[in-house]
């Protein structure tokens, strides 16, 4: 819904029951100053959860400062958490990036020039793919997820170029490399994941 939900209730704010989706009104300053603990932030939420009871059929619907209020920082808490991930795996991705034998990992494999890669690789995967995704926010939802499309990388790198090629050798680098960089409940559970068929499978 729009940040303004009065434009889109009108009239018609009674039928909307306490188990919709109720976005408070934006005065442009809740994501300013608040000094420590966030004070002023509490106080123009409670204003903006005020404001909104005050919409036609809100209260009647069963509202209370107390569900908007909830409503609001549950918002928040899931955005920074969100905003937290993402720069754990951009982390990540920087560190494996920067590592020496991970430059044939960095951009996507030109197809134009390896012409059987995609007969041999049906699902291709590099770096500044997972940079983007990264980016994008929505793709990635932990860490899991992005260990399985490094190892899915490592396994193309392998299967394509065959056991005693040099690009093998940066493969079974970068596998260990990643041994280190990711918690080990990661790894366990991406690997058992594997195996079943799961997340990572192929």
């Amino acid at each position: 819904l729009p940040s303004d939900f009065a434009d889109v209730v009108g009239n018609a704010a009674p039928s909307i029951s306490r188990g919709s989706a109720l976005l408070l009104p934006n005065n442009g300053s809740s994501s300013s100053g608040g000094g420590i603990g966030g004070g002023n932030n509490n106080n123009v939420d409670a204003r903006s959860a005020e404001r909104s009871l005050a919409i036609p059929g809100v209260v009647e619907a069963g509202w209370t400062v107390s569900d908007l209020l909830s409503i609001t920082r549950g918002t928040k808490d899931a955005d920074q958490k969100k905003h937290q991930l993402k720069g754990e795996l951009m982390s990540l991705v920087n560190k494996v990036s920067d590592q020496q034998f991970s430059w044939c990992f960095r951009d996507p494999v030109n197809t134009e020039e390896v012409k059987d890669y995609l007969e041999v690789i049906d699902d291709p995967i590099d770096l500044r793919t997972m940079e983007k995704r990264i980016r994008k926010g929505d793709w990635y939802k932990n860490k899991h997820m992005l260990y399985s499309d490094m190892m899915k990388m490592v396994n193309n790198c392998k299967m394509y170029n065959g056991e005693g090629s040099t690009y093998y050798d940066y493969a079974v680098s970068l596998e260990k490399y990643l041994a280190t960089i990711f918690p080990k409940r990661v790894t366990a559970a991406v690997a058992a994941a594997t195996v079943e068929g799961g997340v990572g499978g192929s």
